[in-house]
């Protein structure tokens, strides 16, 4: 009866690629996302606010900051401002954010489930 169209082959790569790139991308705002989590829970300790003083000063909602700060939401632009705002910091993003070499090692290590390097970290830590 009817053959079924099949496209050319060139085209079907196409859009294959265009799934991975599509997959890649999804997968790096996921880390950039936790990465700004990080970020953001850093900034607030070191201002010496807890997360209901942040979200009152802010006007953020609680919850939504919760998810924020877990990287598991993404931020909408104006939040981000009105939470640099109050944590009295400037965002600079050259590719990473701006950690210590020794929170790099241990956020890598979270990543990769490395036991062994979180429990010596936390050893030292307390």
């Amino acid at each position: 009866m009817w053959n079924r169209w099949e496209p050319p082959a060139y085209v079907a790569k196409h859009y294959r690629d265009k799934e991975r790139q599509a997959e890649i991308q999804k997968e790096m705002n996921a880390l950039f996302y936790k990465d700004l989590g990080l970020w953001l829970r850093k900034h607030r300790q070191l201002c010496g606010y807890t997360v209901d003083q942040l979200c009152s000063k802010s006007g953020v909602d609680r919850a939504t900051y919760f998810y924020y700060e877990k990287g598991t939401k993404k931020m909408t632009l104006l939040h981000f401002m009105l939470l640099c705002r109050v944590l009295k910091t400037d965002f600079h993003y050259n590719g990473s954010f701006r950690l210590e070499p020794e929170e790099k090692e241990i956020v890598e290590a979270l990543r990769r489930r490395d036991v062994k390097t979180v429990l010596r970290w936390l050893q030292e830590e307390i």
